[in-house]
């Protein structure tokens, strides 16, 4: 079963000062190994069935992005928000985006998930719930 991946991406940078800054929030930063907290979001989904990834951001990091992605194996839609509203709104512009009965998976940018594996097991388990008519 695909899932269409929706990527939380927007953020004011204040809550990781001095390394996170208005114009270069925590999503961006490369906190652990090699990629920003974004791509390893991204690498994250690789081993689902996955249907489309859409990044929902404010138009203000919209070239930060577009640098963040660009060397990813992986096409992305990009969603601006036309101004800052919080995780809901956010959420609600990406499920209009995506178009009706699509599964979705809402993912934030800056969490750290440990095990990928672990990760695809459950999100897996999910979906099966979702064959069932149950919300997850």
């Amino acid at each position: 079963m695909s899932i269409s991946v929706v990527i939380l991406a927007g953020g004011s940078g204040s809550r990781l000062w001095p390394l996170s800054r208005a114009m270069y929030p925590k999503q961006f930063i490369n906190i652990n190994k090699d990629k920003s907290m974004l791509q390893n979001t991204i690498d994250r989904v690789s081993k689902l069935d996955v249907e489309s990834i859409s990044i929902v951001t404010n138009k203000e990091h919209r070239f930060l992005l577009k640098d963040q992605i660009k060397d990813l194996n992986t096409p992305v839609n990009i969603i601006l928000e036309p101004c800052k509203r919080n995780t809901a709104a956010a959420i609600c512009l990406a499920a209009l985006n995506i178009g009706e009965n699509k599964k979705m998976l809402v993912l934030s940018s800056d969490h750290y998930v440990e095990s990928k594996d672990i990760f695809t097991s459950t999100v897996n388990k999910g979906l099966k719930l979702l064959e069932k008519g149950k919300m997850v």
